[in-house]
């Protein structure tokens, strides 16, 4: 899941575009309705897709994932 959906949660553009990064904060600096679109529309995303309690849960899935199918250690004799 991307982090910024373009146009929906923010914008993407590329990187070290100043230009565009300027035309972009001067159209969120003029439209108030759109700010709080955006806004309200990334808040939902991370809450939805980025939730504390849902990252834990995996991560611990992961590492219980790799313990349960780690391969037994060689005995030496």
């Amino acid at each position: 899941v991307e982090v910024t959906e373009n146009k929906k949660t923010g914008f993407v553009f590329e990187r070290q575009d100043v230009q565009e990064l300027t035309r972009l904060m001067l159209l969120l600096a003029s439209t108030p309705e759109m700010r709080e679109n955006l806004g309200r529309a990334g808040r939902e995303h991370v809450i939805k897709y980025y939730a504390w309690e849902e990252n834990v849960s995996s991560m611990v899935r992961i590492y219980q994932n790799i313990l349960d199918n780690r391969p037994t250690a060689i005995s030496r004799k």
